[in-house]
């Protein structure tokens, strides 16, 4: 018997309770939620009804299959729409790694069970036929009399993450490390000069006559130096400046 089969086997030869709609709606606005603030993929399936509602994010248009936003309903505890874009390799050890993730949680106590998470990685074939790398995660959810009734199943783009701090854009994978050369433009070069003479005390008429500029204009630098640095008053934006090494 092939991996797939004994894993479906398993997963629907269980003797389920009746779940109820309001626990399975809370299950679907989470998995829309997180497609949709990561630009990735949600698989809510209910083992039960052997049903399964897919939310797709920006990964879903890399990959071809849907538009972001967009909610498919299968009927089938299985993806088979997202399964074809993994590479053959992977999809074997994927299967195989859920089967032993199963027999693993199962050991477990209920509660103990629903917090375990199976983490992988795998390649996925885009539409233009680039093979993207993609963190793969699986958590179940379990009746009280131990019985896997949901599982989640989550697709996100995966980064090769620099040592430090970095901005990534989850729908196309790019990064941007964060370091002090980067946070330096921040501010321009007059909103420096603007925040280096608040700092020094000065009002606003003051910098203005200093720096040979409008008292609008100055007013004008103080509130973009507040957006972007996003500190409420002029004091704690010289703070978080000096602090980051921009002034």
């Amino acid at each position: 018997m092939d991996i797939d089969q004994r894993l479906s086997k398993q997963l629907l030869s269980q003797d389920y309770k009746h779940r109820d709609a309001e626990g399975m709606e809370k299950f679907l606005s989470i998995g829309e939620a997180y497609a949709l603030a990561e630009n990735a993929i949600a698989v809510v399936s209910n083992l039960e009804t052997c049903v399964s509602h897919v939310f797709y994010g920006g990964l879903g248009e890399r990959l071809g299959i849907a538009r972001k936003g967009d909610h498919h309903v299968l009927d089938s505890i299985w993806e088979e729409e997202i399964f074809c874009h993994i590479h053959p390799d992977d999809f074997v050890r994927k299967q195989l790694g859920e089967l032993h993730f199963y027999r693993f949680v199962k050991e477990l106590p209920p509660a103990e069970a629903s917090d375990c998470l199976f983490v992988g990685t795998l390649r996925m074939n885009d539409a233009k036929g680039r093979w993207l790398t993609v963190v793969h995660r699986i958590r179940y959810f379990f009746s009280d009399d131990n019985k896997v009734w949901l599982a989640l199943c989550l697709y996100s783009l995966m980064p090769s993450l620099p040592s430090g701090d970095c901005i990534l854009n989850t729908a196309s994978g790019t990064l941007i490390p964060v370091s002090t050369a980067t946070l330096h433009h921040i501010l321009s070069s007059r909103e420096k000069d603007v925040l280096r003479l608040i700092r020094q005390g000065l009002s606003s008429k003051m910098i203005a006559d200093r720096l040979s500029i409008s008292i609008f204009t100055v007013n004008r630098h103080r509130q973009n130096i507040l957006d972007k640095l996003h500190c409420s008053n002029s004091i704690a934006a010289c703070h978080r400046a000096e602090t980051l090494g921009i002034i």
